[in-house]
């Protein structure tokens, strides 16, 4: 062991990951670092240690005897540093100035921001909320940069670097303008099928989770439009014979803005399940964990309303 040399604490970063990954290359893809300089750091520790450290095998690093024995003790004191920078940055929310993204899609802000707007205007009065539209397909890619601190979604499949808490299961029901000339006082499944449907949605195509979920039961309903907000298809309900199907949560909060009546839906459809999604990353962060705490008071707010 070359016990003149000084060590940068970031090669032991280097070290952990090429271990865990057991590649130089993908070692490189997730430090976001050029593979020469993962060798370079490699070849420090090599010459401070005086042995391999890893030995390649086909496309694989295999650790050394020597790394198998100080992996454990490098790993301890990388969570350790980690920890007490987090601890360092205490988060007092009645003075922090942070700016938080929560992405989430349409229609879940109307559940999530009244009570969570409330919640920091008194307890978080200079804060910043902002309520973004989240793709599924950069999900991953935008928490893992810090693009959004949180994402509330319905269940997805995941990697293994995105955590989650579920937040509620909403049932759906059925929204109907109060003076609708075939609904009265029950909906059938034939007139569920047969009446023009309005659907809300982010994208100009492609199934709706009510139209998959029927679909699963060999049902197919008459969809006349589309649209992206839940005002704009409640206007147009109300002034129509258009039916429009959604959360539960969603349902009762435009009932009371609206002439609209609500019904059980006729079909056995499971309710949308909401989570909570965030970076492992950020998981012992004092301002995240904060704000995920926050979003969840304000969904059992709601649930409870």
């Amino acid at each position: 062991m070359n016990k003149t040399m000084k060590l940068d604490l970031n090669l032991f970063i280097v070290f952990e990951t090429i271990y865990r990954e057991g590649n130089v290359s993908q070692a490189a893809n997730v430090l976001n670092l050029s593979q020469p300089a993962i060798s370079h750091s490699l070849a420090k520790l090599r010459e401070y240690f005086d042995d391999p450290l890893f030995t390649r095998q086909g496309n694989k690093m295999l650790p050394t005897p020597l790394t198998e024995s100080i992996i454990d003790n490098v790993r301890s004191s990388i969570y350790q540093l980690k920890l007490s920078v987090l601890q360092a940055k205490q988060f007092s929310p009645n003075t922090s100035h942070k700016h938080f993204t929560i992405a989430m899609h349409t229609g879940i802000d109307n559940i999530v921001m009244h009570e969570l707007v409330l919640t920091c205007t008194k307890m978080a009065p200079n804060i910043q909320l902002t309520s973004a539209r989240v793709s599924r397909n950069d999900m991953v890619k935008d928490l893992a940069s810090g693009t959004f601190d949180v994402v509330i979604d319905t269940s997805l499949a995941v990697e293994q670097d995105i955590l989650r808490t579920p937040l509620r299961t909403d049932k759906m029901l059925v929204a109907v303008n109060q003076s609708h000339s075939l609904i009265d006082s029950e909906l059938t499944l034939n007139e569920y099928l047969q009446v023009k449907h309005v659907i809300v949605s982010s994208r100009s195509s492609g199934m709706s989770y009510e139209d998959f979920e029927l679909g699963r039961l060999g049902l197919q309903r008459n969809v006349s439009y589309r649209c992206q907000q839940y005002f704009s298809a409640f206007q147009i309900l109300s002034q129509t014979d258009l039916i429009l199907t959604l959360p539960e949560s969603i349902a009762k909060m435009y009932q009371t803005r609206f002439p609209v009546k609500l019904f059980e839906l006729p079909a056995e459809l499971h309710g949308v399940d909401l989570q909570l999604y965030w970076h492992k990353n950020l998981d012992k962060d004092p301002a995240n964990h904060w704000l995920r705490n926050q979003i969840l008071l304000a969904i059992g707010s709601e649930t409870q309303n």
